[in-house]
């Protein structure tokens, strides 16, 4: 479902507890700050995207594994947070 509306909180205003928001204007979804509003704080221990799989830990994302024909350079550069070197 696409809808746009003019702010983030009323589009969040009937998402549940922990639901996956997406945004598609292109710029990074991994960031040091949330700037939309929460739907669950400090729950999220994996994020799994079609670029690879990265660890979310108190220091940071950590790189576990890249997808095939992505390199680790090109997740650094489309993350906006400091990435982990692989574990």
């Amino acid at each position: 479902m696409d809808k746009v509306l003019p702010t983030a909180a009323e589009a969040v205003t009937d998402v549940g507890d922990g639901a996956s928001i997406a945004v598609k204007d292109g710029s990074p979804k991994i960031v040091e700050e949330c700037s939309l509003p929460l739907t669950g704080a400090a729950c999220v221990h994996r994020v799994i995207t079609d670029l690879g799989v990265l660890d979310v830990t108190p220091e940071g994302p950590v790189l576990v594994e890249t997808a095939p024909g992505v390199s680790e350079r090109e997740i650094r550069d489309r993350t906006g947070p400091p990435i982990g070197a692989p574990r």
